[in-house]
């Protein structure tokens, strides 16, 4: 599997980001010239009514000592943009750092480096694929932590794709990817997902392709976990068979989506196992030449942060983009997520469940080309038949970059 060739330590992956950088940012003085090649600094300054994700005042006093849970905190970045075609390849990287200081927890204070890097390649007439190395390092989010520590969630993902045009009409595919998100402190939340898939496409007349696709993943958690007092492995397989669907009505609107039969089989406790129907839709309008309006629907099983276990989600969410001109826009944004702890039953017998609602909104002004300002704001809430694990929380976000 791709994913032991490419078990390597976060030093050298950092070591490996960075040169890529060098090698694309090189190719300015030689016979490649970069077509794409950006450098930008950002400054943030975000204010947060509830940054641990307490369920109230009494759960923010044991935990810190004081009732008021807000945090504010700033950030400086450096970041690069550069796409390099090289004969028919492409190569492109996209990376940040960036440094968080914290006004009242500034033992939570951290440096990120985040971003991706990867190949676009072709071989002959039929050949063509995707190389791809994504890496994510940030704080935890405090949805599920129990104790408030500077504990830094890094994800590698690293995935390699390829298709071959058997005909016109008929495309094969397939790829293999693995993902491993790592946790400096709540380790029992480390784990890695090793997966592979095979496709076939058929492209119809009418802007429409529709296929077949089988995948298979294996995901392994770092550590047991101890439930009561019996460590439980949630190691655990997964198998899907979808039906894909891409269709394109014009230019101003295209609709992409999945509709399968998923099982999961756990190592130890067959109790935690699924088998049902998940699916996925994606809806991009354009209504007129200004507004943007993007919708997505889905059921699913998923591993979310800072859990051990699979929860089984409904979701919808709707995204609006309005360009009043060519300096000034804004953002409007929803989403809601029903969540059903299908892996895990509490004490009573019942199955957690919770919703979280999001709301964004945000404006962005653009300066003399080099220079946007934005402000944002986010109204984040979780319901849960768990009391402790009900929070509401808002947050405010004001951002400047420059790009050179």
């Amino acid at each position: 599997m791709v994913g032991d060739v490419i078990s390597v330590s976060k030093q050298y992956k950092k070591c490996l980001f960075g040169a890529l950088i060098g090698v694309m940012t090189g190719f300015q003085g030689g016979a490649a010239q970069a077509e794409v090649l950006k450098y930008r600094v950002s400054s943030r300054y975000v204010q947060d009514s509830n940054l641990f994700r307490f369920a109230d005042a009494s759960e923010a006093q044991a935990a810190i000592g004081s009732t008021d849970m807000k945090e504010s905190y700033y950030t400086i970045g450096a970041g690069l943009e550069a796409k390099v075609p090289v004969s028919r390849q492409s190569f492109f990287v996209d990376a940040d750092v960036e440094t968080f200081r914290y006004d009242r927890f500034s033992n939570l204070d951290y440096t990120a480096v985040s971003g991706k890097a990867g190949w676009d390649w072709v071989a002959g007439s039929q050949w063509s694929g995707q190389l791809l190395y994504r890496r994510n390092e940030r704080l935890i989010r405090f949805l599920e932590s129990t104790s408030v520590v500077k504990d830094i969630r890094v994800v590698d993902d690293v995935g390699v794709r390829g298709a071959y045009r058997l005909h016109p009409d008929w495309t094969l595919g397939g790829g293999l990817k693995r993902y491993s998100r790592r946790h400096d402190i709540q380790t029992r939340f480390s784990f890695d997902e090793k997966m592979g898939f095979v496709e076939v496409l058929y492209d119809t007349d009418s802007r429409t392709r529709v296929g077949l696709r089988q995948s298979v993943v294996k995901g392994t958690f770092e550590e047991q976990e101890l439930v009561g007092t019996t460590l439980v492995d949630n190691d655990y397989t997964q198998r899907a068979s979808s039906v894909l669907l891409y269709w394109e009505g014009s230019k101003k609107s295209r609709f992409n989506g999945w509709f399968g039969l998923t099982r999961r089989d756990h190592d130890q406790f067959p109790e935690r196992d699924f088998d049902g129907v998940t699916w996925r839709a994606n809806y991009h309008w354009l209504p007129t030449a200004k507004l943007t309006l993007n919708l997505g629907l889905w059921q699913q099983t998923e591993t979310p942060e800072e859990r051990t276990s699979f929860v089984e989600t409904f979701g919808f969410e709707a995204n609006s983009a309005w360009r009043l001109s060519a300096k000034l826009s804004f953002r409007l944004g929803y989403q809601r997520r029903d969540e059903d702890f299908k892996g895990r039953v509490l004490v009573s017998g019942d199955i957690r469940q919770d919703t979280l609602t999001r709301w964004t909104l945000g404006a962005h002004y653009r300066l003399r080309e080099k220079w946007i300002f934005s402000l944002d704001y986010m109204d984040l809430t979780r319901e849960s038949n768990v009391p402790a694990s009900q929070f509401d929380a808002r947050r405010v976000t004001l951002r400047v970059r420059m790009v050179f």
